[in-house]
């Protein structure tokens, strides 16, 4: 067991004042319907190690990064970008310029990516998604040069987004399916997944597409919306003025989605690794849909704030003026020092509250297909809030301490993950460990959670880790029944 919990010790710790800016559960799963399932793909061994080629670091890049740095199945993350990364992680860093063929050609040869298994492509051109010729430059450069340099090469996933749709354009069909007809104005996600089939056609190595939707990370200065939301949240409350909801009317009462950067990272591995991904596309979202009417309510509570509904403002424009509030806001509450043009998008936020039309994507095919796992969008935004004051993004008000209750969530299965992955090069210690985690799983479960009417639960360890056990207070010695390993268990989980 000490074995299976000794590097993950400090994901039950809460974290001091100084604690590194990567959140110490961003990459945490979040209350999910099933347990995450791999289809077909078949695991790492240590004669066939996975090795990951990551373009870009943005919202996209950095969780996938994070995520793919702390599995056992993958020998070593790479990642391609102009600057090192702003986050802490073990992956090696290649700086290049992926728009000069010569530069890119250079670094990525001589035996720089030579063990490369998989390409995870999340680059956008600084132009944005409206610069079309850079982003397909972008693609191609980098898929000319793996397949130049990368022999071991065995797939390129390709990120794109709802945009494939033309949900910029207007309302359109929802729920989108992976099949549905293009607009009649071209995207450059048309493009590049067309240059990737093509490509990908007479050469030993697949491609496959992920089409996320507003995706919600924990990089800073993206289009990441979910850090406008707090920002902004935290501006009304320094001010004093109640929180409404700034996008257009009609978007209020929307079906909207988002997808968990985490999330994404997890589907991202899977459509790069099942067989049954190959050569496909597949949507990707939390798998839930929310209004905003909603949600919105939450967040002015989370935040201690009366919410006063609609007000339909430009945010680029009411932003400008606010850089002073946000650094007395940093100076008040010991922020990490930022500054608010350098935090967040705003433009993207307008974009996101002013569709007046529904938004879906339909999942189905990727559920088929095998990947199975779901977010709860509305704990999402909850538990992102509190990775930012982590983060020291945004601030940690003293009502909110009081408020908030005081627990923390086991992740079993990232647990059993791990001592599984354990397992492969230290067999007997690794297999005790993961028989002892089903033990002690089976006790919190039944001692926590057991069936209507007080009864508790007599049978072994149930066969799969199905959600994470939550526990808010400690729990006294109590042995197991006779037909389970005698346990005696004093666990104290805090914030």
């Amino acid at each position: 067991l000490g074995l299976a919990l000794g590097q993950l010790t400090p994901r039950f710790t809460h974290p001091g004042p100084n604690a590194r800016s990567r959140p110490p559960d961003s990459q945490r799963p979040l209350p999910q319907s099933s347990t995450r399932t791999m289809g077909n793909s078949t695991s790492a061994s240590t004669s066939n190690p996975k090795v990951a080629l990551v373009v870009g670091k943005g919202v996209i890049g950095r969780s996938l990064v994070e995520y793919l740095d702390g599995q056992p199945e993958w020998s070593k993350v790479i990642i391609v970008a102009r600057s090192d990364p702003d986050f802490e992680t073990r992956a090696s860093t290649i700086k290049v310029d992926l728009l000069d063929i010569k530069d890119t050609d250079a670094k990525l040869g001589g035996g720089a990516i030579a063990d490369v298994t998989h390409v995870f492509f999340c680059g956008l051109a600084p132009g944005g998604t409206d610069d079309v010729k850079t982003n397909v430059a972008l693609l191609k450069n980098i898929v000319d040069a793996v397949d130049k340099h990368a022999p071991k090469l065995e797939r390129v996933l390709l990120n794109e987004g709802l945009k494939y749709y033309g949900v910029h354009l207007g309302k359109f069909k929802t729920p989108a399916k992976e099949d549905d007809p293009r607009p009649a104005q071209h995207h450059f996600y048309h493009t590049q997944e067309d240059y990737m089939k093509a490509r990908a056609e007479p050469r030993p190595w697949e491609w496959v597409a992920i089409r996320p939707d507003v995706v919600c990370g924990y990089a800073t200065g993206q289009m990441n919306l979910v850090i406008c939301i707090a920002v902004y949240c935290a501006i009304m409350k320094e001010l004093g003025e109640p929180i409404t909801f700034p996008g257009k009317a009609g978007s209020f009462d929307k079906l909207a989605q988002v997808c968990y950067a985490p999330h994404l990272a997890r589907a991202c591995e899977w459509a790069a690794t099942a067989d049954g991904a190959a050569n496909e596309a597949f949507n990707v979202v939390n798998g839930d849909f929310f209004r905003w009417d909603h949600v919105w309510p939450q967040f002015a509570d989370y935040f201690g704030v009366a919410f006063k509904g609609v007000k339909t403002v430009d945010l680029v424009e009411t932003m400008k003026d606010k850089g002073p509030v946000w650094d007395r806001i940093v100076a008040k509450y010991d922020l990490k020092p930022t500054k608010l043009e350098d935090l967040c998008n705003w433009g993207f936020a307008n974009w996101c509250w002013g569709n007046e039309f529904d938004i879906m994507a339909d999942t189905t095919k990727i559920r088929q297909a095998g990947f199975h796992e779901t977010v709860d969008s509305e704990l999402m935004f909850k538990r992102m809030f509190d990775d930012f004051k982590t983060m020291r993004i945004i601030p940690e008000y003293e009502s909110a301490k009081a408020a908030r209750p005081q627990f923390r969530e086991l992740d079993w299965a990232r647990l059993m993950r791990r001592a599984t992955g354990l397992q492969r090069g230290r067999t007997a210690c690794a297999a005790a460990a993961v028989e002892t985690l089903h033990a002690v799983e089976h006790v919190l479960r039944s001692t926590l959670m057991g069936p209507p009417g007080g009864a508790r639960s007599t049978a072994g360890p149930p066969p799969s880790v199905r959600s994470p056990v939550t526990c808010s207070t400690r729990l006294p010695p109590r042995p197991a029944a006779r037909s389970t390993p005698r346990l005696t268990l004093n666990l104290e989980v805090g914030a």
